[in-house]
């Protein structure tokens, strides 16, 4: 199993995060798990608090983005970023040939609320944002170092990544992150419902920040 180390520069504040290869597949979705077991998101398409099928679905969203993207962590391995570039951004996230193992892994009902959830954050991807763009998956951080900054500087660095000056677009269902990415550039850039899930009704934002040269690390 790799260690989640860093490169550090003179300045903490620019460490360079470390890109997570394929031995790191069972502690990142594990951090993933910890990190969003109370998402929204999750919660509608996994029909609560099933942890089995919640592992498995973060494991595919992860595998995907080691696929055709990038996943990053900081220094302690306390928190995730995944990308998708601009080459990548139009992958579909649910190939033909994973949907048996979703019926079989989620049940029929999570099956289809996977898709319809799918289907409007891309509908509301494609109404917000037109040509090549950097796609932000998510930055999860697990639950004891939350409110350190920690997803901030990581965000602020892979952002630094994101060398050629397109658009990077973001998807969220969790009201309260919207002032958090409001803060890193991010504008509204569209709002739609998704369905009811266990936690009552649930909506979907997009959010766009506009395209920036970004200094190397």
């Amino acid at each position: 199993m790799h260690q989640p180390l860093l490169i550090r520069s003179h300045a903490a504040s620019s460490a360079i995060p470390r890109r997570l290869e394929a031995a790191d597949v069972a502690w990142a979705t594990a951090l993933l798990l910890r990190a969003t077991a109370a998402h929204p998101a999750l919660r509608y398409v996994c029909d609560g608090t099933s942890e089995v099928r919640q592992q498995w679905l973060l494991k595919q969203l992860l595998l995907l983005v080691l696929r055709h993207g990038a996943a990053y962590t900081n220094a302690p391995g306390t928190a995730l970023a995944l990308w998708l570039g601009p080459a990548q951004a139009t992958v579909r996230t649910t190939p033909w040939w994973l949907l048996p193992a979703t019926i079989w892994h989620l049940g029929w009902a999570g099956h289809r609320r996977l898709g319809r959830l799918l289907s409007t954050i891309a509908w509301l991807r494609r109404h917000g944002v037109a040509g090549p763009h950097h796609l932000l998956l998510g930055v999860a951080v697990l639950p004891e170092a939350q409110g350190r900054g920690e997803g901030r500087r990581l965000l602020t660095s892979t952002l630094a990544l994101r060398q050629t000056p397109l658009p990077c677009y973001f998807s969220t269902q969790v009201p309260a992150q919207l002032a958090f990415y409001q803060g890193m550039g991010f504008e509204l850039a569209g709002h739609c419902p998704v369905g009811d899930g266990p936690d009552g009704p649930l909506s979907n934002w997009g959010l766009l920040r506009p395209p920036t040269v970004y200094p190397a690390l």
